[in-house]
């Protein structure tokens, strides 16, 4: 098995590009629009979130087949100002650094890249308690593991606003990981020349 290449020195470079003004509490989240992505659950979340008193806005990085569902549910929760479709970027990297809280919202993955990359741009991270992020995230130490649903999401986002020290606790925990695995490519070249 080969894991993604991550070039870490290049996401910390990129990331530093000009980007629009993200609210001051924001949410991203980055990937592909499909129902295995879990983003048809960002409305129902938002709304429980303003609901409970959270100003947030939620911004959603990447576009796919699902849009037209999610820019229907967005209607439907009455969150028109506070999820923001962005599109494809090219350079995601400025947004992911800019914001509050990174959030990953899906049913299934192979491995969580833009996880990877959160955590290489030390935010704290909610993703949904799925079997691949338990090699990535520690509950409660490096990021929250929720469950996937917009109940589930809300109640760990909560958790992380209502407690800045544990955002702080996995800022510093992840300013001590080593996300550096160059070893990949070496795996790749060994597998070719074998």
């Amino acid at each position: 098995m080969f894991f993604n290449f991550v070039n870490q020195e290049d996401i910390i470079v990129r990331s530093t590009n000009a980007v629009e003004s993200l609210s001051d509490f924001s949410i991203i989240t980055v990937g592909r629009l499909a129902q295995i992505k879990g983003q048809t659950l960002i409305p129902e979340t938002m709304r429980l979130l303003l609901d409970a008193g959270y100003d947030y806005k939620w911004y959603l990085v990447g576009d796919g087949q699902t849009r037209q569902e999610i820019e229907d549910l967005i209607r439907e929760n009455h969150v028109e100002d506070y999820v923001i479709l962005l599109g494809t970027k090219d350079n995601p990297y400025p947004y992911i650094k800019n914001c509050t809280i990174y959030v990953q919202t899906s049913f299934s993955e192979g491995w969580g890249l833009t996880v990877q990359e959160a955590k290489i741009l030390q935010k704290p991270i909610v993703t949904t308690d799925i079997p691949v992020m338990h090699e990535q995230i520690t509950d409660g130490e490096n990021g929250l593991l929720a469950e996937p649903t917009a109940e589930g999401l809300f109640r760990a986002i909560k958790k992380l606003i209502d407690h800045p020290e544990l955002q702080q606790k996995f800022v510093e925990n992840l300013s001590h990981e080593t996300h550096d695995n160059s070893s990949e490519l070496q795996k790749l070249y060994d597998f070719i020349e074998s």
